[in-house]
């Protein structure tokens, strides 16, 4: 497969670029990611085959640009939250800034262009894959390091395991909600939080009773 070239940065070439890819979303919607072509792009874009393969080498290279972005957008949303203050607040607390921080993803993810085709494009190629691991990768280094700073009993590869496999159930479940409207997203953003703090929890517990070890011996 072939990365999407670097964005340009002549205003010209750069409107054509994101012509380019504002035409891959249509279409992606349009026909889903198997029957999406650059012919088809280059229809619904106005443009010539030569004009596209200028940026971007194949439907491959088009839908990681997207990809990108998407993860970018759902990246931007997990940083925003996550802070020593917010993993270290009461049980209850921190259920429900799990549940707001599933349903914060979901809307993001919901009002992207094309979204949830891109979303199913990364699972379902594994051309694409790449780009789903290397940003969950990314995230969960971030959390992984907040969550040895708010219990510092934790080792850091304890954290990393239970960030990257937290980020996973909840992908997991946006999935699931994407494939079948029907079900409640209320009742799997509680779902994912009752999961996600259950593989906390044991870190935590472990860590108070650590501190209050430490407070009897310095008493």
């Amino acid at each position: 497969m072939a990365s999407p070239k670097a964005v340009p940065q002549q205003a010209r070439a750069r409107q054509t670029y994101e012509r380019i890819l504002s035409a891959t979303a249509e279409v992606l919607v349009q026909v889903g990611p198997e029957r999406l072509t650059t012919n088809l792009v280059c229809e619904q874009a106005g443009l010539t085959p030569p004009a596209l393969y200028r940026y971007f080498a194949n439907k491959y290279a088009l839908l990681e640009a997207l990809g990108e972005r998407l993860t970018q957008a759902q990246r931007d949303v997990l940083v925003e939250w996550s802070s020593v203050s917010n993993l270290s607040q009461n049980p209850q607390d921190l259920l429900k800034s799990f549940e707001g921080l599933f349903h914060k993803t979901m809307q993001v993810t919901l009002r992207f262009s094309a979204g949830v085709p891109i979303m199913r494009a990364m699972r379902s190629m594994p051309e694409l894959q790449s780009v789903v691991m290397q940003s969950h990768q990314q995230i969960a280094a971030v959390i992984a390091a907040l969550f040895v700073q708010a219990y510092p009993q934790t080792t850091l590869q304890t954290a990393q395991f239970l960030a990257r496999t937290a980020m996973q159930i909840g992908y997991s479940m946006m999935e699931m909600l994407f494939d079948e409207p029907q079900l409640s997203t209320e009742q799997a953003a509680a779902a994912v939080a009752r999961m996600v703090f259950a593989l906390a929890e044991p870190e935590i517990r472990a860590n108070a009773v650590g501190l209050q070890s430490l407070n009897a011996l310095s008493n």
